[in-house]
């Protein structure tokens, strides 16, 4: 049943939000009027280091369980952490925020994964 899930996401244009994401780590974007979103949560026990876009503001607070901007365009992001960022270069991605609701298993994509 997944391989037919991930058949047909494929042919649907579906794409990872980021990709390269490391093991538990899953990403979503919303798009809408207001702007575009990137929405990162860590399911995993332990904490992990990704990039992010060039242009985003973290909207959470940097205090233990949010993502921490390390640098420009790094992330630490704390074991079964959250971070939330508005894009400032809002890209039109219609099938973004359809397609990060796809259930894929780790590595296949939308999760990062070894």
């Amino acid at each position: 049943m997944c391989r037919v899930v991930l058949a047909a996401a494929d042919e649907a244009g579906a794409r990872p939000v980021i990709s390269g994401l490391p093991g538990g780590v899953e990403a979503s974007r919303r798009c809408g009027p207001g702007g575009s979103y990137l929405i990162l949560l860590n399911h995993s026990g332990s904490q992990a280091t990704l990039d992010l876009p060039a242009s985003a503001t973290s909207l959470l607070d940097p205090r233990p369980g949010n993502g921490v901007p390390a640098s420009p365009g790094r992330l630490i992001l704390p074991a079964r952490g959250v971070a939330v960022f508005r894009e400032h270069e809002a890209a039109e991605r219609p099938s973004a925020s359809r397609a990060s609701m796809i259930p894929r298993p780790a590595g296949a994509g939308l999760y990062g994964g070894g």
